[in-house]
């Protein structure tokens, strides 16, 4: 086999990426287009004045919401970032998640901009951690008691196999201690291990140590930024998720939040792991099938395309502005950024 430069793969994968994000914003117009013809696109332009406003108040609470929530998690490293620089580092990250296959994009797009704002490494990693973390937990609590408030009528979990899904564990939780116990010998530097790789490994222990007290910093704020932070973690989400029932009621059709925010999370996760950026098409299928018993194919078709108007291609060009900006600005460096107190006290103890 040949020997395949490295820029000819990165090429490979970018288009690849390109490709798969035209299919995904393909499928956004052609879904909605396939239900309800021309009539679904010509609706979005007669709603009313006050259904505008509304739907761009609630997408701009999600923007500010999220941008507060990273705000707080990098003050408490002592990142002084502004408002504006968090939005921005926002609005990129969610790009970076929008356009990425699953989204892993948005990981890298997180750590790169928050390191671009003044965040050292480790600080970016717990950020960028604590960040998902806490959509985990939110997602973790509000199905299960959104779903028993609707007496579990809509949630299949009846149906899951608990065979696979013990196996898929029990895989999981093996290939995680062979990494670990690969990971532990190349630290020792034992015998016929690669020097590259025993360097590689003490670089990552140091990385990781440092992340630990970052985080430890964070866990640690007290029960005011403890609450703080969950509670714009679930003005985030829940403005989010909420934007589907609002626009159904903006075009006259009234469907339960809790119905939902169920089956909205329950479908846009499971289009995820399609491979296709922000489930482009697939979404679209799962949630016309969701919901046509509550709306006619014409009207769900418009409340799709103003959905992807409002989360997708809005966030599109604002991430897009977002990136240009972080790029083009000259930030203070991470290495005069200070290092939080109780990470001090932990590397003083040590």
């Amino acid at each position: 086999m040949g020997y395949v430069a490295p820029s000819a793969n990165l090429q490979s994968r970018r288009a690849v990426t390109m490709a798969l994000f035209t299919i995904a914003v393909a499928g956004t117009i052609g879904v909605p287009m396939m239900m309800g013809g021309t009539a679904a696109f010509s609706a979005v332009l007669h709603l009313s004045l006050p259904g505008y406003v509304s739907i761009a108040a609630l997408v701009s609470l999600n923007w500010i919401a999220r941008t507060s929530k990273l705000l707080c998690l990098s003050r408490r490293l002592q990142v002084s970032a502004t408002f504006g620089q968090m939005f921005a580092v926002s609005l990129a990250t969610d790009f970076g998640f929008m356009v990425t296959p699953t989204g892993v994009g948005g990981y890298a797009a997180s750590v790169h901009f928050l390191r671009r704002v003044g965040a050292s490494a480790s600080n970016a990693a717990a950020i960028t951690a604590a960040d998902q973390l806490l959509d985990v937990l939110f997602f973790s609590l509000a199905v299960p008691i959104a779903s028993v408030s609707l007496g579990w009528a809509i949630v299949p979990f009846k149906a899951l196999d608990a065979w696979w899904t013990t196996l898929a564990v029990i895989v999981a939780v093996a290939l995680l201690l062979w990494v670990w116990r690969v990971f532990r010998w190349a630290l020792r530097g034992a015998h016929r291990c690669p020097p590259a790789l025993h360097r590689g490994a003490r670089k990552l222990a140091d990385f990781g140590a440092r992340a630990l007290l970052d985080a430890r910093t964070l866990m640690t704020g007290g029960a005011r930024f403890t609450g703080g932070i969950l509670a714009l973690t679930v003005l985030q989400q829940m403005s989010r998720y909420g934007l589907l029932a609002l626009i159904f009621e903006v075009l006259g059709y009234h469907v339960p939040l809790a119905i939902v925010f169920v089956l909205q999370t329950l479908v846009v996760q499971a289009a995820a792991f399609t491979g296709i950026p922000a489930g482009g098409g697939a979404a679209e299928i799962g949630l016309s099938a969701s919901f046509s018993q509550w709306l006619p194919g014409a009207s769900l078709a418009s409340a799709l395309f103003v959905w992807r108007v409002a989360t997708l291609y809005i966030g599109l060009v604002a991430g897009a502005v977002a990136m240009l900006w972080l790029s083009g600005k000259s930030f203070r460096s991470e290495s005069n950024q200070p290092v939080a107190d109780g990470a001090v006290d932990a590397r003083k103890k040590s």
